[in-house]
């Protein structure tokens, strides 16, 4: 109604352009600012009143760019996959008993929708076995909490491995958009991490390979202290000059987090049955 008014009185006097403008302007500013603010009031409050995920976990594996859940299966099922580059790095944190390996919480992130199917079937195969695991699928992890846009790579063979998050200016149009969802991850590592309740010793071990957005979560990770309640990170869109520029500093500050160039993707286009179809090899 307002706006109404407003333009009405441009017609009846051109010369009130200017003030029209600046004060619908500032209106719109003022309405954003306040739905903003209230939808971090609100996403604050679902956060507060939600249990960790992690609640009763010591044994933590995130699994940050999931594919098709290979990396979390090399975690439970390492007999499947001999040669994978990860295995020694598991046996260090984890143990090479694949009855303490049952005990893990594993989380993985995946916005690729193509994946979703596949991911839910290994995801319950697991929980039908007694294992503790949740997969975000269509979801990405970033600095915010929102929705995204995703586009493939549409290389069917190595599994869309080229997927990625692109902003809304991305000139790319001939590839098709997908929205998923976006979560804060340090505001989710805070909640469901830092502060769950557990028994004890932590042990807590993250694969990054998100496409180059490793750069929205590590600094505000950083920022707010969350890095080292991590134990051991293994990325690969960073460097192995970065990585020791990383390690050397968390090591001055005290921070037993460990950083390692690591890019596994060994048996990447190999997706084995659901688990608990193939049962007996968990036995």
């Amino acid at each position: 109604r307002v706006s109404l008014l407003l333009m009405a009185l441009v017609v009846l006097n051109p010369k009130y352009l200017l003030f029209c403008a600046i004060f619908l302007g500032a209106s719109f500013l003022i309405y954003f600012l306040r739905n903003n603010h209230l939808h971090n009031r609100i996403s604050e409050k679902v956060y507060q009143n939600q249990e960790p995920d992690a609640n009763g976990c010591s044994l933590i594996y995130l699994d940050l760019g999931t594919n098709i859940g290979v990396q979390i299966r090399k975690l439970y099922e390492p007999q499947l996959y001999a040669y994978g580059l990860v295995l020694p790095y598991f046996d260090k944190y984890f143990g090479v008993d694949l009855e303490v390996r049952k005990t893990v919480c594993a989380f993985g992130w995946e916005p690729n929708p193509n994946h979703s199917r596949y991911l839910k079937q290994i995801e319950e195969g697991y929980r039908s076995l007694g294992y503790r695991i949740k997969i975000y699928t269509e979801t990405a992890v970033g600095d915010y909490d929102g929705t995204a846009s995703m586009i493939s790579d549409d290389n069917s063979e190595k599994m869309e491995w080229g997927a990625k998050i692109v902003e809304s200016s991305d000139t790319n149009a001939e590839k098709q958009r997908h929205n998923v969802t976006m979560v804060d991850f340090p505001k989710w590592f805070r909640k469901n991490i830092v502060e769950r309740s557990f028994t004890g010793t932590s042990v807590v071990v993250m694969k990054v390979d998100v496409e180059g957005h490793e750069e929205k979560i590590f600094p505000k990770m950083l920022r707010e202290g969350l890095i080292c309640h991590a134990n051991f990170i293994y990325v690969e869109h960073l460097n192995h000059q970065q990585i020791s520029s990383i390690n050397s500093a968390l090591s001055y500050a005290g921070c037993n987090t460990h950083f390692e160039h690591l890019d596994d993707e060994t048996y990447l286009n190999l997706p084995f049955p659901p688990p608990n179809q193939i049962k007996q090899t968990l036995a």
